[in-house]
């Protein structure tokens, strides 16, 4: 059986603090990285690992982090199929 997953394709931001601040509190991060991220693609990858037969239905934007979105999941392995790079929100 196919899994058609429709769901948002986003670079997110992850980053490094030394510890979890208290309300109000502010922080200077201790380090950055960038990844794969939104819902749908998140879900889409954990159905691909648990061996599903998937299908992912969603857009790109077009700023700088598309071509990491799209790099990332292509290295994943993760089924590609033609993704629309989206010019306007």
């Amino acid at each position: 059986m196919t899994v058609y997953n429709f769901g948002s394709i986003n670079a997110d931001y992850f980053y490094q603090v030394p510890y979890i601040p208290a309300p109000g509190e502010t922080l200077a991060a201790t380090g950055l990285d960038q990844g794969l991220g939104g819902k749908g693609a998140n879900q889409s990858v954990a159905m691909v690992q648990a061996g599903a037969d998937l299908v992912h239905l969603g857009t790109v934007g077009i700023g700088c982090l598309s071509g990491l979105c799209l790099w990332v999941w292509q290295m994943m392995q993760l089924p590609v199929c033609p993704v629309p790079l989206v010019t306007q929100s």
